[in-house]
C-alpha cells in the first residue's frame, strides 16, 4: 500500500481523505489528463462522443455484448479466416497500395 500511496497525486490523495457521509469521493476524481480529453470529447458532435465513449469502455475492459453479423459479414469472415489459413496474406506493396488509396 505504501507504494500505491506514492504513486497517487497530490489532489488524489486529498480526495481519498475526504469523505462524505462515510463515503469516500476518490473514485469521482480524474486525472488531468483525462479531464482534459473529456473537454476536447464534449466539443464534438454526439455521434463522435458515443464512439469515443465505447472506446473507453473497452479499453477500461467494460465489454460489450458480440455485434451480431450479417450473412454478407459472416461470409466475407469467413473467407478471409479461410486465406489467413491458408498463409494467403497482402504483400507489403499491396498494403502500402491499400494505405495510399485511403490517404494513410
Amino acid at each position: 500500500m505504501r507504494f500505491a500511496r506514492f504513486m497517487l497525486s497530490d489532489r488524489a490523495r486529498a480526495a481519498k481523505r475526504f469523505s462524505l457521509f462515510g463515503m469516500s469521493c476518490y473514485d469521482n476524481v480524474m486525472s488531468t489528463q483525462l479531464e482534459e480529453a473529456v473537454a476536447v470529447v464534449r466539443r464534438l458532435p454526439p455521434q463522435q462522443q458515443d464512439e469515443i465513449a465505447a472506446a473507453i469502455r473497452a479499453l477500461a475492459g467494460e465489454h460489450e455484448a458480440p455485434v451480431a453479423l450479417t450473412a454478407d459479414e459472416d461470409a466475407a469472415l469467413a473467407r478471409s479466416e479461410a486465406e489467413a489459413d491458408r498463409g494467403m496474406f497482402a504483400s507489403d506493396a499491396q498494403v502500402r497500395a491499400a494505405w495510399a488509396k485511403h490517404g494513410l
